[in-house]
């Protein structure tokens, strides 16, 4: 256990630094990837909703969703069933910004050679991987 904990640590590091390198900083953040990804794949939600699944504090992504509110990529709505808390989507100009991204990742993952490993392995792992997070989040560990 300890191992795969401690490659999927490393692996964590080479990521973010991949990340850095792909988006920049700033408009292109990861963090900002991330929200628009779960905006894209989830739809609307609050944002103590959204930092509540994250390692991240309420007030840090807030500061994304302000950010990204600002720059067109999302807006509030309301919320029917909270009316102090407003949820946040995704606009067109943030879909559209979220495709330029995942094409510019696309492009650097496939000059990857990923062919040593097989579907199978590759899917495994990320079971594996999956089950492990849900396991320190049931645990409250985020």
């Amino acid at each position: 256990m300890k191992k795969l904990v401690d490659e999927c640590i490393a692996l964590d590091h080479v990521l973010r630094d991949l990340a850095r390198r792909v988006h920049g900083e700033g408009t292109y953040s990861s963090g900002r990837r991330a929200v628009l990804l779960e905006l894209s794949e989830r739809g609307p939600d609050t944002v103590p909703r959204m930092a509540k699944r994250r390692p991240v504090s309420r007030q840090y992504m807030q500061m994304l969703a302000d950010g990204l509110v600002n720059d067109g990529l999302a807006r509030y709505v309301a919320n029917p069933r909270h009316k102090r808390s407003p949820l946040l989507e995704i606009t067109a100009a943030g879909r559209r910004h979220l495709a330029r991204m995942l094409r510019r990742e696309s492009r650097v993952l496939a000059r990857l050679e990923f062919d040593s490993i097989s579907e199978a392995r590759l899917k495994t792992a990320s079971s594996t991987v999956a089950a492990m997070r849900g396991i320190f989040e049931k645990a409250g560990i985020q």
